[in-house]
């Protein structure tokens, strides 16, 4: 139980630094337009995302943590996955 944990942390952690890395980067390497609008995007990106879901992840979770099959949310959930990596 603890060592799934410990991955868990340890790629939440990676993923904040990584982010915030990113963001000094962009913050520091573009002009202040460009990086307004960069963050514009990335905030109308992020916020379609979390509508386009519609909760799918949380369903996949709670089937599987019941010991169920995940059923008819695995290719909603899929497809969005693979749409918010391209």
């Amino acid at each position: 139980m603890l060592r799934p944990l410990s991955y868990n942390a340890l790629q939440g952690i990676s993923n904040q630094a990584l982010g915030l890395a990113v963001f000094v980067l962009l913050a520091n390497g573009l002009p202040r337009a460009d990086f307004g609008a960069f963050n514009w995007m990335a905030a109308l990106l992020l916020t379609g995302f979390g509508i386009a879901s519609f909760g799918t992840e949380q369903l996949l979770v709670r089937r599987v943590a019941a010991g169920e099959p995940p059923g008819e949310a695995l290719p909603p959930a899929l497809l969005h996955g693979v749409l918010g990596a391209a």
